[in-house]
């Protein structure tokens, strides 16, 4: 195309022009102005010009000497380097703000920690009921539980059932001595542990160390 314009460019005599096929070199024309968007008035100059652009663009600059390079097989190597970003693309949409996921950490933690406390509540109204923990040793359970659930569980396992103490009683059940009650809330949490790790009654180990 280059060449058939430049020599359309070059041609000054009524004998050279009558040699090329007109028509051919119109439509030829139309389709290089058409390619390099350049309007329909364009001169052969003119488009030479536009074409040698589009030469150093492909050759990088070294002109027709460099090795040639089909336009269509280098547009269609294009297109393919821009599927290939696209599809590598960051995507907001698959991704989430940083911000936003900070917030997410606090929610999940909240929530995870606050079942965590439901946890260690439960299992500390079951072995009051049950006889297995003091209500002098509630606090000191449900704090143990927060720190060490698992440990809290293991020594519950081990945790003896006192019936006395027991919520849960039959119609028989009589209860304890009001004097024997302050003197098992007098003993420590270890003292009461103890006790229930071993199966004695509190209120006689309170009362033995009273005497």
């Amino acid at each position: 195309m280059l060449a058939a314009a430049s020599r359309l460019a070059s041609l000054s005599t009524e004998t050279e022009a009558t040699t090329v096929d007109e028509e051919f070199l119109a439509e030829l024309l139309t389709s290089i102005r058409w390619m390099l968007n350049l309007p329909v008035t364009a001169t052969p100059e003119e488009i030479r010009v536009e074409l040698q652009k589009v030469i150093d663009a492909i050759s990088k600059g070294q002109g027709t000497a460099a090795a040639s390079v089909g336009l269509l097989t280098l547009l269609a190597q294009h297109d393919e380097q821009v599927a290939s970003l696209s599809a590598n693309a960051y995507d907001p949409s698959k991704h989430i703000a940083l911000e936003a996921f900070n917030e997410l950490q606090t929610r999940y933690a909240s929530l995870s920690q606050s079942s965590a406390t439901q946890e260690v509540d439960g299992l500390v109204t079951v072995a009051l009921s049950d006889g297995r923990l003091l209500p002098a040793q509630e606090a000191w359970a449900k704090d143990y539980g927060r720190k060490d659930m698992a440990g809290l569980k293991s020594w519950l396992d081990k945790a003896p059932k006192i019936a006395a103490l027991s919520q849960t009683q039959t119609t028989t059940f009589t209860p304890p001595n009001p004097e024997d009650q302050i003197n098992v809330a007098s003993l420590t949490a270890e003292q009461l542990a103890i006790c229930s790790a071993f199966g004695n009654d509190p209120a006689e180990v309170a009362r033995q160390l009273e005497d």
